[in-house]
């Protein structure tokens, strides 16, 4: 468990660095992105509505974004 807890940072930092990839490979959809969760958290449909979304959503983004890790952590095969 040591090793998973020393490797944290890095991964998070790749994270980082993937979602920054992302926000300048298409700004459009991040921007649609944060106006669609503000209007969300703030109070634009009712709490039944948003918990079922907001729970299929962060599924999707969670799949997405692992994907998208992964992807950037494995080594690239063309260097082989």
């Amino acid at each position: 468990m040591s090793a998973e807890v020393a490797e944290l940072p890095d991964a998070l930092e790749r994270a980082r660095e993937t979602v920054e990839r992302a926000m300048q490979d298409d700004p459009y959809l991040a921007t649609a992105a944060a106006l669609g969760a503000g209007f969300l958290l703030g109070g634009g449909l009712t709490r039944s509505v948003m918990a079922l979304l907001l729970g299929a959503g962060s599924r999707f983004v969670a799949a997405w974004l692992g994907e998208q890790i992964l992807e950037a952590s494995a080594p690239d095969e063309r260097e082989s």
